[in-house]
């Protein structure tokens, strides 16, 4: 029996490197791959903390792999050993209706690698011929490894049918938000990067002059839970909002991330009516300073009831006047 190194997660805050059996090519799993570079995702942090709600312990990690063929099954049909390839992290049954349609990325069966079953962070991996994608001489095996999130992105560009003359909101510069700007940029003119972090906004603004990006005590400004969680708006937000456009007079839009967990910090429950009263009270102490109120957050059929506004329509409203007015 062969025998290969691999890093697993036996269970929250406890990971191991480990001896487990090398795989074997059947007429299914054909095509047998010698890792090369395997991402550490944001996701893989939550594996490890515990905070994953779909992974299944114990599991080896790793969704964004890269290799070199190392064999070929008999029946494999495009790749020969020495192919470097990237993997498709995605496991899907073929059968159910999603998968007739050409949509297994929404499979009812759905498995991804290093999540429900066993990932890329091991010497040797065994995959269908149809996950393996070949990959050109001129990206790296390091390089690679970004295409998975890369293809977020393109999808959410893609869907968004952006045009030039478009503006983009992006909420949040994470890996994936950094993602979504550095396609965003090829099709659009207008980008406004939200973020909580200095540093992060920093990198944004250097990726390129065609972007306006605005942050606190600018035009767009984002509480949400982290904020109240840290005490900065005190026990009640609606009171620590008031004295926050006070002393940012500039801002002419309040976006409110995760309203339900602000109300459920505050009533110790989350209900439907709480969160209406909350965001009424948000509304009420908006409007006297002259704010727009957008929420990010649906609550039940609140959508339904004018509370909600579009989020797109109402940034590019909000720029579009504070252009006008010099500001």
């Amino acid at each position: 029996m062969s025998m290969m190194n691999a890093v697993q997660v036996i269970r929250p805050k406890a990971i191991r490197q480990i001896q487990t059996e090398k795989p074997a090519l059947d007429s299914h799993n054909n095509i047998l791959v010698k890792m090369t570079a395997a991402g550490i995702c944001g996701s893989d942090g939550t594996i490890y903390h515990g905070t994953n709600a779909i992974v299944t312990y114990p599991r080896i990690i790793g969704h964004e792999m890269v290799g070199i063929v190392e064999k070929a099954a008999e029946n494999a049909e495009r790749l020969k050993p020495g192919d470097r390839v990237i993997i498709n992290q995605v496991v899907s049954c073929g059968r159910c209706y999603a998968c007739r349609k050409g949509r297994g990325n929404v499979c009812d069966h759905l498995k991804v690698r290093g999540v429900h079953i066993d990932g890329g962070f091991r010497e040797y991996i065994a995959v269908p011929e149809s996950d393996c994608y070949l990959l050109p001489d001129c990206i790296t095996d390091q390089d690679a490894v970004m295409i998975e999130p890369a293809t977020i992105a393109i999808q959410a560009c893609t869907r968004a049918q952006l045009a030039s003359d478009d503006m983009v909101l992006i909420l949040g510069y994470g890996a994936l938000g950094s993602s979504v700007l550095r396609i965003a940029r090829l099709l659009c003119r207008h980008i406004i990067v939200a973020c909580r972090t200095d540093e992060k906004l920093e990198n944004a603004r250097k990726k390129t002059e065609q972007m306006l990006i605005q942050y606190n005590s600018g035009i767009v400004d984002i509480i949400g839970v982290y904020a109240y969680k840290k005490g900065i708006f005190g026990n009640r937000i609606e009171e620590g909002l008031d004295v926050f456009l006070q002393d940012n007079p500039r801002t002419k839009m309040i976006i409110v991330d995760s309203l339900e967990k602000i109300v459920e910090g505050e009533t110790g429950q989350m209900k439907y009516g709480f969160a209406y009263n909350k965001l009424c009270a948000l509304k009420e102490v908006a409007g006297k300073h002259g704010v727009t109120l957008l929420v990010s957050t649906h609550i039940g059929d609140m959508e339904n009831s004018g509370n909600f506004v579009d989020v797109a329509d109402t940034v590019l409203e909000v720029i579009k006047n504070s252009s006008q007015s010099g500001e």
